[in-house]
């Protein structure tokens, strides 16, 4: 079942098309002028250790949302089945 949500998680199947609200579009958007705006003040050293953290914080963020996921979704499921268990 996890490797089910994992995929899931990962947009390998796709129940429904993803929107990006106005929120996520807005902190995308300072992201990237933030960022170029960075890159004209490091040198090409400071440049790679950023990029370098940059990489892992992708990463932990991928891993956590990807963990949040699968429990929120066990949650569900388990407060679904507790629900259906207690009809009777």
């Amino acid at each position: 079942m996890e490797d089910l949500l994992v995929q899931l998680w990962r947009g390998n199947i796709r129940p429904m098309e993803k929107e990006e609200g106005k929120e996520i579009l807005e902190l995308q958007r300072l992201i990237r002028t933030n960022a170029e705006k960075m890159e004209g003040m490091l040198d090409a050293e400071q440049s790679r250790r950023l990029e370098k953290y940059v990489d892992c914080i992708h990463e932990y963020y991928a891993l956590f949302s990807e963990q949040a996921f699968c429990c929120g979704f066990r949650l569900g499921s388990g407060l679904i089945g507790q629900a259906w268990l207690s009809k009777d």
